[in-house]
């Protein structure tokens, strides 16, 4: 799964079958559970609900918490940014009283950054600096890393460019996996974007290209930062094209959000190459309802703006 190959659903659903077939009921829960999270991670957004289901039905107190981390890692892939977080205070409650650092930890990064994805960093950022220092803590570098992402991207979101620079630049990348690096380069391409140096930014995003082709790993926020890059750099009708493409990715996926946010970058590509048909601008305003109702209202205006 953290290679992004394909692989890893296959030789999950083979321990689900030999759990099942020796009565293994805990760990065949457990198994699930993993399955759910690398289904969410291709699109799968219902099977990978049925499966935490399935999962949850079959174990104790203790581990029904570990599982709310699962739980939100499906909630974030699908987008849904207005799903109610009152289970996590719950199973946090519960992870401390039992004294597990390390879930803990990942439940508070997952809620953070869904937070973040939804558009508040102000409750976040908690979350996320209390996690990474839980990791920290704990001698979990890796996942203090990834942690720290989140953190640079919620700097960047405030406007400070300096901040974001800074954390990316104390991160030794020989310690932190592939996926890692190519988040890195990413939230350095943005960074430099927003401070107009349009030539190393194509650069960075070029090399957290090469890695998600790579790892064959389909990273959405990655191809809006494409499709966003190509367009403030001058390209309208490819960004268009990639907007379009990633559009009919999402729809056949269901994962309608990320569907009518790349719809929102196919109108504005279309309005900077001077060509907008009428339907264009009715997929816009079908985009733009859609971002309305989940949460997502400064997107929303944006694309009305548009």
């Amino acid at each position: 799964h953290e290679l992004g190959d394909p692989r890893a659903i296959r030789t999950i659903r083979a321990a689900i079958r030999i759990g099942e077939r020796h009565g293994l009921t805990r760990r065949t829960a457990l198994a699930r559970r993993r399955l759910a999270l690398d289904l969410a991670g291709r699109g799968a957004i219902s099977a990978a609900l049925r499966e935490l289901d399935a999962a949850c039905a079959s174990l104790d107190p203790h581990e029904q918490a570990r599982s709310e981390v699962f739980r939100i890692g499906v909630l974030w892939y699908a987008g849904k940014a207005t799903e109610s977080l009152t289970r996590t205070d719950r199973a946090l409650e519960t992870l401390r009283r039992e004294g597990d650092t390390f879930w803990e930890a990942q439940l508070l990064r997952n809620r953070g950054g869904l937070l973040a994805e939804r558009g508040d960093a102000a409750t976040a950022e908690p979350d996320l600096v209390r996690a990474r220092d839980l990791f920290a803590s704990i001698g979990a570098k890796a996942a203090a890393f990834a942690t720290e992402s989140q953190l640079v991207r919620i700097a960047l979101t405030r406007g400070d460019l300096p901040e974001s620079l800074a954390r990316l630049d104390a991160i030794d990348a020989d310690d932190v996996s592939s996926r890692i690096v190519a988040e890195h380069e990413l939230l350095r391409a943005q960074t430099l974007a927003t401070a107009q140096l349009w030539s190393e930014a194509l650069q960075a995003l070029a090399r957290a290209q090469v890695i998600w082709k790579r790892s064959a790993r389909d990273d959405h926020e990655g191809r809006f930062e494409v499709i966003r890059l190509t367009l403030l750099a001058g390209d309208p009708v490819r960004a268009q094209a990639l907007a379009l493409q990633a559009q009919r990715s999402f729809a056949a996926q269901q994962r309608q959000l990320y569907a009518a946010r790349a719809g929102g970058f196919a109108l504005a590509a279309a309005i900077a190459a001077g060509g907008v048909r009428r339907s264009a601008l009715r997929s816009g305003r079908r985009a733009a309802a859609i971002l309305a109702a989940a949460g997502w209202r400064k997107d929303a205006l944006r694309l009305q703006l548009a």
